[in-house]
């Protein structure tokens, strides 16, 4: 009864005929009209790209159902990781004027401010620190790029375009780590505003692992790399290694975790050796005798005095 069911659809389609709506030829696409209060611009956003690595293995699980629960759920990590950054600054100091704000589609996360003055930067870069190293913590580490430029956005429905956008882009898939590049515009900038060398250890000067393209690049190479590793909540570098997937000898993957906990360490020692500044004036934190610091920040002063 079914093969009979099947053979008389099969019938039915073949006898399906497609006529022309319309016998003149289409001349042109008519282009939208634009409804410029519908639309968002900066000549001077900051943008950040980041991937889930591994989405693959991850989607080949069976139950959609699990997946989804499973991209809610990071989804809902990376605005709680918005909302402590808010919170810390209003502590530590002066909160930026404008948040970040996250666009997810599928694996990839694009974070976005309209805005880059000094306090927007540091908001920005904070949060996307916090969002790369709790994605890890959960199992799903990041890789990602971090620009400025031009942006144009669109909620309804939903489009970005722009130079920031597409250079993050280009960055973002050419690493092999979980990590996050600081792209040639934004290194620019913070150069040209003396502010590069203010930002480590949330920043650091790094080879960064790319796929085989110094050549094509040069010396627009990304030299800064953003470090996630959370100096606040001190967690052992193997617990964290711990948190990627299980892979194959000689695999791409290998190379990934290799790159990956090679910057760990880099990092982990970077962050032992700073003294850094959470807010204009108010406080100091100083580091002293890393890796072991126990989990707790060890000296915080006032101002700049020891």
């Amino acid at each position: 009864m079914a093969q009979e069911n099947i053979s008389k659809s099969i019938d039915i389609v073949k006898d399906l005929k497609f006529v022309p709506l319309s016998t003149e030829p289409i001349r042109y696409f008519p282009k939208a009209h634009i409804d410029e209060s519908s639309l968002i611009v900066s000549e001077a956003a900051i943008v950040g790209v980041f991937d889930f690595l591994g989405f693959k293995k991850f989607m080949s699980q069976p139950n959609l159902y699990e997946i989804y629960s499973e991209l809610i759920g990071i989804s809902n990590l990376v605005k709680r990781c918005g909302e402590d950054c808010e919170r810390r600054f209003k502590i530590n100091g002066k909160i930026s004027e404008i948040s970040a704000q996250t666009v997810q589609i599928s694996d990839t996360i694009i974070v976005y401010s309209m805005l880059r003055e000094p306090q927007n930067i540091k908001h920005f870069l904070y949060n996307a620190h916090c969002m790369m190293f709790y994605a890890i913590l959960a199992g799903h580490p990041l890789r990602g790029a971090l620009s400025t430029g031009k942006l144009l956005i669109n909620k309804d429905p939903v489009l970005l375009l722009g130079g920031a956008l597409e250079e993050a882009f280009e960055f973002e898939k050419r690493q092999i780590w979980s990590g996050a590049c600081i792209c040639p515009s934004l290194q620019q900038y913070l150069n040209e505003i003396e502010l590069l060398d203010g930002l480590s250890p949330l920043i650091l000067p790094y080879s960064i692992p790319f796929k085989n393209e110094e050549s094509k690049y040069g010396e627009m190479l990304p030299r800064f790399a953003l470090n996630w590793i959370d100096e606040f909540n001190w967690i052992s570098p193997d617990h964290i290694i711990k948190k990627f997937q299980p892979f194959d000898s000689g695999s791409h993957e290998e190379k990934i975790f290799a790159n990956t906990k090679k910057f760990l360490k880099f990092a982990t020692d970077q962050i032992a050796k700073c003294e850094m500044d959470w807010g204009p004036i108010n406080r100091k934190i100083v580091f002293e005798q890393a890796p072991d610091l126990g989990g707790n920040i060890i000296r915080i002063v006032d101002g700049k005095d020891d």
